[in-house]
C-alpha cells in the first residue's frame, strides 16, 4: 500500500478549506438523521415553545426549514431514528418525563402516526422532586427475536439519581419483558451479534460516577462491561475501572464463525498515578485474550482504518497528549505527540475517497490531519469554543460528495455550528514523470505480492495478472498524454486524466482486497432483497423491479462481499441502460448448482460487442473505466462458476450466472 500513498503525494498537494455553513442555537445537541432517505443528512433542532411545550425543527444543512414536531411536555429529548415496521417509512424516537414517569414516544416521519410506551415510574424509587431521567442518543434499538419485535430502551439519569440501565419492551403490546438496573450509567451501548449465533446481544460499557452510585443503593465505585442475550441472561461481565472512569468499548471485525472481539479501554478517571488497562475480549466466551497496561490515564479511544486495509485499527489518546495507533492485537503501529487539551478525536472519510481523515477539536481550534497525522488544515474557532467551555459534542453530516462536522457546546451558551470542507488537489509538476511511472509499477507489483501471487516475466492466462499488465499499459498511455498536456498546453484535461489514474489505482486496491477475501456463506435471496430495496430508492420512477426467488435456496458458499459486488454491478448496468421498463431477477435451485438470472429491458448490446464486454477497460460509456463487468467475470470464474449473456439491440440484455453448490 505504501507505494500508492507515496505516488499520490508526488502527484497532488491536497488543500482543505474549512468554512462555516450554518450557525444557530438548540436546547440540546442537534440530532443528525436522513429524513428524506436520500443519503444526505438533515438536522433536528430543539427549541422551547409556548408554555411547557417543546418544538423540534427538522432543517437541511443550509438551515432550510422542512418540518416541525411538537410535544406538550418541556422535558422532551430526541433519542434515535429507527424502522419500526421494517418498511420504507422510518420513525423518530423521543423520550419525555411527566408526573415522575418516563415515556418513549415514536413518531412516523411521512405518515404522522405516534406511539407511546411507558418505561418506568420513578416515585417508588427515589424522591420525586429533582429526578432527571431520559433516553439518551442512540438509546433505542429495534430487533426481531422469535417472530417478536423488541425495543431495547436505555435510560440514564442525573448525577445522584435512579434508575439507570435498560428495558426490553414488546413493541406491539408495550409490555416490559425484562429490565436491568445498575448503579453505573450505560454510557456506551450496542445491540449486535458478537458470538456468531445470528442473534444480537446487548453490550454495555458503563460509566461510574465519582459519587460511587451509592445514592442509588448500589455502593459501587466501578465501571463495567456487561453482555446480555435477548432473554435477559447475563453472558459475561468485567470490571474495567474505578470511580469516574468509563468502559469505552469498540466491537472488532468478524473472525472465525462470525465471532467478534470486544476492545475495552478504561477511559477518564481522576489523574492519580496508577495502572490503567486496555482489554481484548472474546465476544463468544468473554475470555480476556490480552490486557495491555498503561501508567497514565486514557483520554480517548476511537476506531479508525489507518492502514486502509478494510480492518479496524484504534486511536488511543493518553492524558499526556501522546497518541498511539494500535492494531487488532493491541500492538503499537505508530506514535505521535498531539499535545494536551484535545476535546475530541475522530476518524472520518471527509471527502469520501476511501481514506480516513482525522478530525480533532481542541480549545479554540478545529484541525484536520491525514492518516499519517500530517496537518492538512486548521481553523481558529475561538469565538465559538473558548478554552473554558469543555462541554462540546461533535458529529458528522453526509452530503453527496463530502462530509461536514457539526460542533455543539452546551455548558453555558447552547450553540451549534456546521463546518464544511472543500478539498482541492493541485498537481505538482516538478516530480511528475519518471518517478511517478516507477512508483505505479512498484505499486502494482507490490500489491500483487501482498496477495501471494507469483509475478513472472512471462504473461500467463491468469485473469489477475492480465489485469495488472493491462492496468500498467493503460496508466502508461495516460502518463504519456499527461506529459504532452503539461509541456504544451496545461489544459484542464490534465485534471481529468489524473482523476482517471486515481480511479484505476483505487479499483486495483479494491480488486486485490476482493481476491484476498476468504469464502464464507451468504443467504442469496436475502441479499437480493436488500439490494433491490436499495436500488429501488434511487432508480428512475419509470423503472421497476420484479423478482422470482426460489425459496429452496438457502446459504451458498461465497463471501457476501463478492456476491454483493456481482449483483450490484449487473443491476447498476441494467439501470444505466434504460429510462423505463422492468428489471427481472430470478433464482433457481438445481441439483448441483444455483442459477441467477438478471434481465433488463434496456438498449441492449450489439452482437459484435458482446464478446468484448468482459475485457478490462472496455466501455461504451463516457466517464466509465470499463472494469465493472471484468470484476463480475473474475469473481464468477474464481468461484468455478459460469456467466453467459444474451442481448439484442432495443430489446434488452439477460445475464445468466451458474454457481456450483
Amino acid at each position: 500500500m505504501f507505494p500508492f500513498i507515496l505516488f499520490s503525494g508526488i502527484f497532488f498537494n491536497t488543500k482543505i478549506e474549512i468554512h462555516p455553513s450554518l450557525r444557530g442555537f438548540s436546547d440540546e445537541p442537534p440530532a443528525i438523521i436522513d429524513y428524506n432517505y436520500d443519503h444526505i443528512s438533515e438536522i433536528v433542532l430543539s427549541y422551547p415553545a409556548e408554555g411547557k411545550m417543546t418544538a423540534y425543527h427538522i432543517k437541511t444543512q443550509r438551515g432550510q426549514y422542512i418540518r416541525q414536531i411538537n410535544f406538550p411536555d418541556a422535558e422532551t429529548r430526541f433519542s434515535s431514528m429507527i424502522n419500526l415496521n421494517g418498511g420504507e417509512d422510518k420513525e423518530i424516537a423521543f423520550s419525555y418525563l411527566k408526573n415522575d414517569s418516563l415515556f418513549l414516544v415514536i413518531e412516523r416521519i411521512r405518515n404522522p402516526v405516534r406511539w407511546r410506551y411507558f418505561i418506568t415510574e420513578v416515585r417508588d424509587m427515589c424522591p420525586p422532586e429533582g429526578w432527571i431521567g431520559h433516553i439518551p442518543r442512540k438509546g433505542v434499538f429495534l430487533v426481531d427475536c422469535e417472530n417478536r419485535c423488541l425495543l431495547i430502551v436505555f435510560v440514564i439519569t442525573g448525577f445522584d439519581l435512579y434508575p439507570r440501565g435498560f428495558f426490553v419492551i414488546d413493541a406491539e403490546t408495550g409490555e416490559i419483558l425484562w429490565k436491568f438496573i445498575s448503579g453505573a450509567q450505560p454510557a456506551y451501548r450496542e445491540v449486535e451479534d458478537i458470538n456468531g449465533d445470528r442473534v444480537p446481544e446487548i453490550i454495555i460499557g458503563s460509566f461510574a460516577p465519582c459519587n460511587g452510585s451509592d445514592f442509588n443503593g448500589f455502593d459501587d465505585y466501578s465501571s463495567y462491561l456487561f453482555v446480555f442475550n435477548l432473554k435477559g441472561e447475563m453472558l459475561f461481565n468485567h470490571t474495567i475501572g474505578s470511580y469516574s472512569t468509563s468502559a469505552r468499548f469498540i466491537i472488532g471485525d468478524p473472525g472465525p464463525e462470525g465471532v467478534k472481539n470486544i476492545y475495552v479501554a478504561e477511559c477518564g478517571g481522576v489523574k492519580e498515578k496508577r495502572e490503567r488497562f486496555l482489554y481484548l475480549i472474546n465476544g463468544k466466551t468473554g475470555e480476556i485474550i490480552k490486557k495491555r497496561k498503561f501508567y497514565e490515564g486514557i483520554s480517548k479511544f476511537e476506531p479508525a482504518d489507518i492502514n486502509n486495509d478494510g480492518k479496524k485499527e484504534f486511536l488511543l489518546l493518553l492524558f499526556s497528549g501522546r497518541l498511539l495507533v494500535l492494531d487488532g492485537n493491541l500492538n503499537t503501529l505508530k506514535e505521535f505527540e498531539m499535545g494536551k487539551g484535545i476535546h475530541s478525536i475522530q476518524a472520518e472519510d471527509l471527502d469520501l475517497d476511501g481514506d480516513d481523515e482525522i478530525v480533532i477539536t481542541r480549545p479554540g481550534k478545529l484541525e484536520i490531519y491525514d492518516r499519517d497525522f500530517k496537518l492538512l488544515a486548521g481553523e481558529e474557532i475561538g469565538d465559538f469554543l473558548p478554552p473554558a467551555d469543555w462541554n462540546i459534542f461533535s458529529n458528522f453530516l453526509t452530503d453527496r460528495n463530502s462530509k461536514s462536522v457539526l460542533l455543539y457546546k452546551g455548558k453555558i451558551k447552547r450553540e451549534f455550528i456546521i463546518y464544511s470542507f472543500r478539498f482541492k488537489k493541485k498537481i505538482n509538476l516538478l516530480l511528475f514523470l519518471i518517478p511517478a511511472i516507477i512508483l505505479i509499477i512498484l505499486g502494482i507489483f507490490y500489491s500483487g505480492l501482498k496477495t501471494g501471487m507469483l509475478i513472472r516475466k512471462q504473461k500467463t492466462q491468469s485473469p489477475d495478472l492480465t489485469l495488472f499488465y493491462e492496468s500498467f499499459h493503460e496508466i502508461k498511455n495516460l502518463m504519456n498524454e499527461l506529459s504532452s498536456f503539461i509541456l504544451k498546453t496545461g489544459d484542464e484535461n490534465v485534471i481529468k486524466k489524473c482523476k482517471k489514474i486515481e480511479e484505476i489505482i483505487f479499483f486495483l486496491n479494491t480488486h486485490i482486497k476482493m481476491t484476498g477475501l476468504k469464502e464464507g456463506e451468504t443467504e442469496l435471496n436475502e441479499l437480493i432483497d436488500e439490494i433491490i430495496e436499495r436500488f429501488g430508492k434511487i432508480s428512475p420512477g419509470e423503472v421497476s423491479f420484479k423478482k422470482n426467488l426460489d425459496k429452496r435456496i438457502g446459504k451458498i458458499r461465497v463471501s457476501r462481499e463478492k456476491m454483493e459486488t456481482v449483483l450490484k454491478n449487473l443491476i447498476q448496468n441494467a439501470l444505466e441502460s434504460m429510462e423505463k421498463g422492468e428489471i427481472y431477477i430470478e433464482t433457481r435451485k438445481r441439483r448441483k448448482s444455483v442459477e441467477i438470472i438478471i434481465k433488463d429491458e434496456g438498449e441492449g448490446i450489439e452482437k459484435e460487442k458482446i464478446g468484448k464486454i468482459f475485457a478490462p477497460f472496455y466501455t461504451s460509456k463516457e466517464g466509465h473505466l470499463g472494469l465493472g463487468l471484468y470484476t463480475v467475470k473474475s469473481i464468477i470464474t474464481s468461484l468455478k462458476g459460469k456467466i453467459d449473456v444474451e442481448s439484442e439491440p432495443g430489446k434488452g440484455t439477460t445475464f445468466k450466472i451458474k454457481l456450483p453448490l
